[in-house]
């Protein structure tokens, strides 16, 4: 969720809500639970999952931000439809991006509650912190003035993302058919999964543009990394995400 924690923050007084379509193929995730062992890669036995997460910030002060963030599942093959983890999140500018040469720094901190419906999260409490990077691209216009600096830089930031934390995260039991078909490969057994807490590893990659007074539109590119699942990852998109600010006092 990139677009709640970027390297920048809202000045006292204002406030920036928006959402974020996150679509998932797991069809084109290879998992390898035996990464270090062995070069066979296991399918994801997941199809598809669809979420929308809907967030408000606001700002306490100008280094000082807060927000709250609600998930919702609309489609996928195991977890129920309804809403998720309700999370709440901190993010304290380390270095503001008009200060900076366009470079921006903030470190953020989340929580996130357990589901109030079953069948969609564990019910562990997740949280994590994340070094955020943003970096304003009328910053590499010298001459603002001009087309392509009025219109594109002056309306673009880019964002990277490095986060740490705990998380869920649906495991599937291995069923190895080689005792019966020597020679077959392993699979993940689609009826046989549990969701539980696990540490994760992360970077992002994104990039916001302002198409019209104070309302935007980006994308982003996740991966994520579990260690203690052998290192299991995957990678997905989330687009668009579509935020508008309300202005406040500037200080």
């Amino acid at each position: 969720m990139l677009f709640t924690r970027a390297g920048d923050s809202l000045y006292r007084g204002e406030m920036n809500t928006g959402l974020f379509l996150q679509y998932m193929d797991f069809e084109e995730l290879p998992l390898n639970p035996d990464r270090e062992a062995s070069g066979m890669f296991l399918d994801d036995p997941r199809e598809e999952e669809l979420w929308m997460n809907l967030y408000y910030n606001w700002g306490i002060r100008r280094a000082l931000e807060m927000g709250i963030q609600v998930p919702v599942v609309f489609i996928s093959d195991h977890r129920d439809s309804g809403v998720g983890r309700i999370g709440l999140d901190i993010r304290y500018l380390l270095l503001p991006p008009d200060n900076n040469f366009g470079l921006g720094v903030a470190a953020t901190a989340w929580i996130n509650s357990p589901s109030f419906s079953n069948g969609i999260t564990s019910n562990e409490i997740n949280g994590g912190a994340e070094l955020n990077l943003t970096y304003l691209a009328k910053a590499l216009d010298h001459h603002p003035e001009g087309w392509f600096g009025s219109r594109i830089l002056d309306n673009l930031a880019l964002h990277l993302s490095l986060g740490y934390g705990y998380e869920d995260y649906m495991h599937f039991r291995k069923i190895d058919p080689n005792a019966l078909y020597p020679g077959s490969p392993a699979f993940r057994n689609p009826e046989d999964f549990k969701i539980s807490g696990t540490e994760f590893i992360s970077v992002s990659l994104g990039a916001e543009f302002q198409v019209y007074n104070n309302l935007f539109i980006g994308a982003e590119l996740v991966g994520r990394q579990w260690p203690a699942f052998n290192n299991d990852n995957n990678c997905n998109i989330i687009f668009p995400e579509i935020s508008y600010t309300v202005t406040g006092h500037a200080n």
